[in-house]
């Protein structure tokens, strides 16, 4: 489920909803090993991004899901800090933030978002409850 808003200063992207991880596994996989979660998005008037998120079942203790970009409708996948991040931890209960994260010079275009996860244990089902993304 992908919802948009936007305000005066913020864009605001809501991505995951409800939605369980069954064997979330170790290996960087796109959020529960679908590509029906991504999404298009103008990021040319912004410069930051933050993460947001609700656990509602833990997955395993390192488990992350992170926020990756593409320019090229999903051939390629980048971070949008030209790093790892943003991400949230997903191996405690509860809310769950990035912090705000510099989006590189590249990514500040039209460009394709996906969530992936990492770290996971092939056995925990992770289960979280929404997924935001915040943009200035």
């Amino acid at each position: 489920m992908v919802g948009r808003f936007r305000t005066r200063t913020e864009k605001w992207l809501h991505l995951v909803q409800g939605t369980v991880w069954s064997n979330m596994p170790a290996a960087l996989t796109e959020f529960v090993g679908s590509t029906s979660g991504r999404t298009k998005v103008n990021l040319s008037d912004v410069s930051r991004v933050l993460m947001q998120g609700n656990v509602a079942v833990v997955g395993a203790a390192n488990a992350q899901l992170r926020l990756q970009y593409s320019t090229d409708n999903g051939t390629t996948w980048a971070y949008l800090d030209g790093g790892t991040t943003p991400s949230i931890s997903i191996g405690t209960l509860g809310y769950k933030s990035s912090g705000w994260v510099n989006i590189v010079p590249a990514a500040r275009k039209e460009v394709m978002l996906r969530i992936v996860g990492i770290n996971g244990d092939g056995v925990a089902d992770p289960q979280v409850a929404v997924v935001n993304l915040r943009f200035r």
